[in-house]
């Protein structure tokens, strides 16, 4: 569709000039081509510990490994800037990807999440870039600030939750408790007050949950 319209846009006459020689016309063209380079798929291997980028002209993966070896590479999410975040099970770890850095030392940065024995499952990032992960080791969920590298731990008064999947709208996350038959949230996605590191909460505090036949009756 790009392509079609760029061309389209040089066909195209007003005034004696093209339309893509239009000021206007250039900045509509580079917020499409911005759109298009968001749209990329990235998808993540546990057994093979990496993250890929789908070619859509060739349908080829193109593969992208990150610094800790044998991670276990679990989930991915992006964020409004193109990062792809990541879930590392095997080293308990929360990653990200710039594709756009310019070195290869600037592509990724990976933080522990704290705890004795963490193992990072799911993964997501709401749409104030805030970054959400389940920690089966810690039967929890983190909030992380990308800007302040802070943790944010929400507990579970319930065994085992299990959260395989994270997902939201503009103001919410909901956690779906595989282990539990249970959905906990909403959760707002505008952070209360700051806590310490580690510091927990309780169930009854942060986390509102029913059993899920109850939500499809």
């Amino acid at each position: 569709a790009f392509e079609a319209t760029l061309a389209y846009t040089r066909e195209r006459h007003a005034f004696g000039k093209p339309l893509a020689s239009f000021q206007n016309t250039k900045f509509k063209l580079a917020e499409c081509a911005t759109q298009i380079m968001a749209g990329d798929v990235w998808w993540c291997s546990l057994a093979g510990s990496f993250i890929a980028r789908i070619d859509r002209s060739t349908g080829d993966s193109i593969v992208v490994e990150p610094p800790t070896k044998g991670q276990g590479a679990r989930r991915v999410w992006s964020d409004s800037r193109g990062r792809i975040w990541v879930s590392e099970w095997n080293s308990g770890q929360l990653s990200v990807h710039d594709p756009a850095a310019r070195t290869p030392a600037q592509a990724w940065r990976a933080w522990k999440l704290p705890g004795p024995d963490p193992r990072c499952y799911a993964v997501y990032v709401d749409e104030r870039d805030i970054v959400w992960a389940s920690d089966f080791g810690g039967n929890a969920v983190w909030r992380f600030d990308p800007p302040s590298e802070k943790f944010e731990r929400f507990g579970f008064a319930r065994e085992a939750t299990s959260i395989r999947q994270i997902l939201g709208r503009p103001g919410e996350v909901w956690l779906p408790e595989s282990g539990t038959e249970h959905i906990s949230g909403p959760v707002e996605t505008t952070p209360p007050e700051a806590i310490e590191v580690g510091e927990p909460k309780s169930s009854a505090e942060v986390l509102r949950s029913r059993p899920l036949v109850d939500l499809v009756q």
